[in-house]
């Protein structure tokens, strides 16, 4: 880790941008000059200094530029700033924009030791500039009080030059300044930084399960939970540093909130169980059972509140005990489950957000531990959680809460739990919210997950794209290849339904009334989808050809969460995930035994985490699936229903598998994200597999039980839900004397 000390030294940047035209490259355009990124002359969203970073490496290509010339374009000679966590997270932001790979780059080549270069073609209107003028380029600083929260439209070299030295100084090197600015509440502007994220960790959560970003109520630090590979950490960033250290008792940690005195951090673990940890670090403390939480709230009497993903808000003490329902989920009014209490300063009242499709009774409602309060619509909101916020100067409450895609504020009688006076936009945004006592607004801008339904080879070169980019959670083509079916996901309502096209024109169409349908499965004749109800408990069908109507097949229940991933090709049995406190178990019954009363299930000795996949082989005579006995998920194949072979095809972890159509091929995703193909062999009844790499997959994660590719019936393309770059605003930022915001 390199540092470089800070000065505010003068930088001079005008002389760069005056003589500096636009530059080309590929399909897009960068106006130094006005600080604009373009697609096709649509600007894109993206931060003054990665956009400077891009600037420097386009003047320069195809030369190498080092680290430390970036660095002091970028911040100046001499400025305080952590080089290797900043400048990675420049690049990272740079190829999300570009939609570039760092190990296939179109644009930015990384030379380890050495610095990067610009690799694609470049064309500008005017010659460059020097390289010594280029090295020699800073920006001037403004007062403290200028405001560098973004607005929309062309960047100005104004704000251009204070945004690049208050993300520098704030974010990245001047963790002194930004704890001053923290406490400077009569500061007469907002101050908007952005939290850069650690190297290979994500920001999406799409179904809010790792929570807001929870700011400690004396302003002095930021919890926040990340998701780096499939595990999600529990982050700490101290205002007065600008570090962002990582907990390592956080490990499969979400959902954190604050003690009043700001000493602890609670938070959901592992799925099942609610902790409490020291905020200066030590070992977690368990305070109660709670399996799937989803937000919490401490109040100063030491009561804590946690709502529940399928279930109403529970009541624990601080000091643990036995976990207590508090609310009542109607489900006769449609209710599906209550998240994110939030307590009143009366420690009694509190505010929590009903989970339903009725949109007109979704949002935030009212109610108290000692139920006086009676059950109370307070407002309806689209998002999933909101902050009560104090404006410390005035000393009169607000309350923030998500309307319409925009983070809104509206006065909040906190003594009679009423709002007043008009609903006013705070910020041009939407997101997860967190507020302190000293005026610091923090919000988890989550965005869409989108992705793109692609087209590749056997070597993963990319053959065309199938519809538009949405938030696409399973894929899965017909046996005959005419038809696929689609999970997609609706970010603002939770819904997840089915849909389908014909092939090849990929026209989609809804295929299910299920608004909470996953994991289609074809039957052998391509005539009929299963899916499965998760809302319900419900295995359902749908012919295709013709269309006919949704007809229940099997009822699963909803004690347990059970999701069917294959039925063998005569339609006699169905294999299945029973799955509990995020571990499953693989379990089989026969299709007849599912109606009421549910199915009679089978164990198959093949414990794993959710997600498995289980699915027959084309003849009916293997059952492929991920379990794992060794510690991580690998691919196994067992003959069916005996189970007296048991062969493991995956050396390097493996998930999602899917057999070719005559059942000589099993593909698998590695551990790694490549593509591998297992060449599957039946000799006297006994099954051997081969397994090679194909191509890196870059697939869409975290699509749990459903398939994010799918294999065409010779095994010689592949439809996979490739991950899209996150647009620039799926991010952390941190509002400075929010207040002021109110005034603009």
């Amino acid at each position: 880790m390199q540092w470089r000390p800070y000065n505010w030294a003068p930088m001079h940047d005008e002389n760069h941008r005056e003589s500096g035209g636009v530059i080309r490259f590929g399909e897009y355009e960068l106006d130094p000059k006005r600080g604009v990124l373009s697609r096709r002359g649509v600007p894109l969203k993206i931060q003054p200094q990665p956009l400077r970073v891009l600037e420097l490496l386009l003047v320069r290509a195809p030369g190498v530029v080092t680290r430390e010339e970036l660095s002091d374009y970028v911040w100046g000679n001499g400025v305080n700033v952590d080089l290797d966590q900043s400048l990675n997270f420049c690049v990272r932001q740079i190829r999300s924009v570009l939609n570039d790979s760092a190990s296939d780059p179109k644009f930015i080549d990384t030379l380890p030791k050495q610095g990067y270069r610009f690799v694609g073609d470049v064309v500008r209107e005017v010659p460059p500039v020097s390289a010594a003028v280029a090295r020699s380029v800073a920006v001037e600083p403004e007062t403290p009080h200028e405001t560098v929260h973004e607005v929309p439209g062309p960047v100005t070299r104004r704000t251009f030059a204070w945004s690049a030295v208050a993300a520098a100084a704030a974010v990245v090197g001047g963790g002194a300044w930004l704890a001053r600015s923290h406490r400077r509440t009569s500061s007469p502007m907002a101050v908007t930084v952005v939290i850069p994220l650690p190297e290979g960790a994500t920001n999406a959560d799409p179904l809010r399960i790792i929570g807001s970003v929870a700011v400690a109520p004396d302003g002095s630090a930021i919890a926040i939970p990340l998701t780096t590979a499939d595990v999600t950490h529990l982050y700490l960033r101290r205002l007065d540093s600008n570090r962002l250290i990582r907990l390592e008792e956080g490990e499969s940690s979400v959902a954190p909130f604050w003690s009043p005195d700001s000493k602890h951090i609670a938070f959901a673990a592992e799925g099942t169980k609610l902790k409490r940890m020291p905020a200066v670090g030590g070992s977690p403390v368990v305070l109660c059972d709670a399996v799937f939480a989803r937000g919490g709230t401490w109040s100063r009497r030491g009561d804590i509140l946690f709502g529940t993903a399928d279930g109403p808000v529970f009541h624990v003490s601080a000091s643990g005990g036995e976990a207590t329902r508090v609310t009542q989920v109607d489900k006769a009014a449609g209710e599906d489950s209550h998240w994110y209490p939030l307590f009143l300063p009366d420690g009694n009242r509190f505010l929590y957000s009903v989970i339903t499709d009725d949109p007109e009774k979704r949002g935030l409602y009212l109610e108290s531990l000692d139920h006086r309060q009676p059950k109370r619509h307070l407002v309806v909101a689209d998002g999933f959680c909101c902050a009560i916020a104090l404006d410390p100067e005035k000393k009169i409450y607000y309350l923030l809460s998500e309307q319409a895609g925009k983070i809104a504020a509206q006065i909040f009688d906190v003594d009679r739990g009423e709002l007043s006076g008009p609903s006013r936009i705070l910020l041009d945004r939407p997101g997860m919210l967190s507020v302190s006592d000293t005026g610091t607004l923090v919000i988890r801008k989550f965005g869409q997950d989108t992705s793109r339904l692609v087209w590749r080879d056997r070597t993963g070169r990319e053959l065309g794209v199938m519809g538009t980019p949405d938030d696409y959670w399973g894929v899965h083509l017909s046996p005959d290849d005419r038809f696929v079916a689609i999970t997609r996901h609706e970010p603002v309502s939770l819904h997840t339904r089915i849909w389908i096209a014909s092939l090849p024109d990929g026209l989609l169409e809804p295929l299910s009334d299920s608004n909470r349908a996953v994991n289609p499965i074809w039957s052998e004749d391509s005539k009929t989808v299963y899916y499965n109800d998760e809302r319900r408990g419900l295995l359902l069908r749908r012919s295709v050809s013709p269309r006919g109507t949704e007809e229940v097949v099997m009822e699963l229940g909803v004690d347990r969460r059970t999701h069917v991933g294959g039925i063998s090709p005569d339609g006699r049995y169905a294999v299945a995930e029973l799955i509990a406190n995020y571990h499953a178990e693989t379990v089989w019954t026969e299709m007849k035994g599912g109606g009421k009363g549910g199915p009679q299930w089978h164990s198959m000795d093949a414990p794993g985490k959710e997600g498995m996949l289980p699915n027959f082989s084309p003849d009916g005579r293997w059952l492929a699936f991920s379990s794992n006995p060794t510690g991580r998920p690998e691919i196994y194949v067992m003959d069916f229903p005996g189970g007296s072979q048991r062969v493991r095809v995956s050396t390097t972890g493996g998930f999602k598998p899917r057999w070719r159509r005559d059942g000589k091929e099993l593909f698998y995703v590695a551990a790694d994200g490549s593509m591998m193909a297992a060449k599957i062999t039946v000799v006297d009844g006994r099954l051997t597999a081969q397994s090679e790499r194909l191509f890196d997959a870059n697939l869409k994660l975290h699509t749990n039980y459903d398939a994010n590719y799918a294999v065409s019936s010779d095994g010689q393309r592949f439809l996979g839900i490739a991950r899209e770059a996150p647009s620039g605003d799926v991010d952390i930022q941190m509002v400075l004397n929010w207040p002021s915001l109110l005034s603009q």
